[in-house]
C-alpha cells in the first residue's frame, strides 16, 4: 500500500469535503433539514389515513355481505 492509502483523512480535510458537498450542514440547521422532516411527517400521516380508509372499506365490504 502507498503512503497516502495508509495515512487517514485530516478532520479539517473531512469537513472541508462534506461541507463543499453540503453547504447547509455547516451550522446543523437548515432548510433542507426542516424539509426532509416534514416530508417524513406528511408521509406517516398518508399512511395513517390510508390504513384507516382500508379498514372502512373491508367493513363496508363485510357489512354489505351480512358478516358483521
Amino acid at each position: 500500500m502507498s503512503e497516502e492509502m495508509k495515512r487517514k483523512p485530516s478532520a479539517s480535510k473531512v469537513k472541508e469535503a462534506l461541507t463543499s458537498r453540503f453547504p447547509y450542514r455547516e451550522s446543523g440547521h437548515g432548510l433542507p433539514d426542516i424539509l426532509v422532516l416534514l416530508l417524513v411527517a406528511l408521509i406517516f400521516i398518508a399512511i395513517v389515513i390510508a390504513d384507516i380508509a382500508f379498514l372502512g372499506v373491508i367493513r363496508g365490504i363485510a357489512a354489505l355481505g351480512g358478516i358483521v
